[in-house]
């Protein structure tokens, strides 16, 4: 239906060859359907210990997640499953991979959070498997420094997911890999793993997949803090403090031989004020001398380090960013300069 969507076919109109072909050979293989058997008892007669396991996976196709129950007896016998699943068609406008993933993750996570409103028994452990790297880092990432997008859904999984373990698996183990593709009737009968999960889920712990998650530099999906800063080489009066706040102290003291000034005795707050006021207008004017000029004829500044925070320029003279509500100091362009 959505490839239809996507060729834009009318009512009226043939769908093209190669979904017609496509369609045609799922019609002829859905009757095999009628001979499908699964297991509704999904544990074993006197388990000691249940666990349910859920897997998820995404492609550009679709995505989805699959949830087992392992049950063992006092016996040791082992059995798995599948209890639940749901797939999901990939939305129309296209979306990365690593994202696709993480919706993958997050229908896996509200589909444990319907299983728990429904199952009577109790479940000794949890234990979620995806075959992405990126998808498991921004797991263990707080929301607050990742983009909107997975912002929104890592919280939700994490708040669903508490006390669960995730856990990284290949994609040729990953039973959900059916769901995120999507398959023929016939494919799909024949697939073991669908329906009893990965063989070595049957088997002990020590032989379940163990993959390390190794962190990257350059995980996408993170919020970048943009940090401007020019390094003033000023051979006059810079040069000559290594300190910031003697500097402000001495500017200060050197206004006060202004012909207007009557103020004595130790520097008041205001006069502090106005002589950061012109060390950074100083600094602004030798740094960014073209973007003032730009703003004070009402010209949009080109320029890719200031175009994208909104600049303008106060009744001081000083570029301020952010848009005209905060006019605080705190949203001065400060110039980040070495003495």
């Amino acid at each position: 239906m959505q490839r239809c969507w996507k060729a834009k076919t009318t009512w009226d109109e043939s769908v093209p060859s190669a979904l017609d072909s496509a369609w045609r050979s799922f019609a002829e293989q859905l009757s095999l359907i009628d001979n499908l058997k699964i297991d509704r008892y999904v544990s074993t007669n006197n388990p000691n210990d249940i666990q349910i396991h859920g897997f998820c996976d995404a492609s550009q196709t679709g995505y989805g997640a699959c949830i087992y129950v392992r049950s063992r007896e006092q016996a040791g016998e082992i059995r798995v499953r599948l209890f639940c699943s749901k797939g999901r068609v990939a939305p129309l406008k296209d979306q990365t991979i690593p994202r696709l993933e993480l919706c993958g993750a997050l229908t896996l996570a509200r589909l444990y959070r319907e299983v728990l409103e429904v199952t009577s028994f109790h479940v000794y452990r949890t234990i979620f498997w995806s075959d992405s790297t990126i998808v498991l880092l921004w797991l263990n990432k707080h929301p607050s420094i990742l983009k909107v997008f997975e912002a929104h859904r890592v919280a939700e999984i994490q708040e669903v997911s508490e006390g669960a373990e995730w856990r990284h698996i290949r994609t040729d183990q990953n039973p959900a890999d059916a769901l995120s593709r999507g398959q023929f009737p016939r494919e799909f009968l024949n697939i073991y793993s669908w329906f009893r999960g990965p063989a070595w889920l049957a088997q002990p712990e020590s032989v379940w997949p163990q993959v390390a998650v190794t962190p990257q530099k350059d995980l996408p999906g993170i919020k970048k803090l943009l940090c401007m800063f020019s390094q003033s080489q000023s051979e006059e009066i810079f040069k000559n403090f290594s300190s910031y706040t003697r500097l402000i102290r001495v500017v200060a003291y050197c206004l006060r031989f202004s012909p207007n000034n009557n103020v004595k005795g130790a520097l008041t707050i205001k006069e502090i004020e106005e002589a950061e006021y012109r060390v950074i207008r100083l600094m602004q004017q030798a740094h960014f001398q073209d973007e003032i000029d730009r703003l004070l004829s009402e010209e949009r500044v080109k320029c890719a380090k200031l175009g994208s925070l909104n600049p303008r320029v106060d009744e001081r003279g000083l570029i301020r960013v952010g848009g005209r509500i905060n006019v605080g100091v705190k949203n001065i362009l400060y110039v980040k300069f070495i003495f």
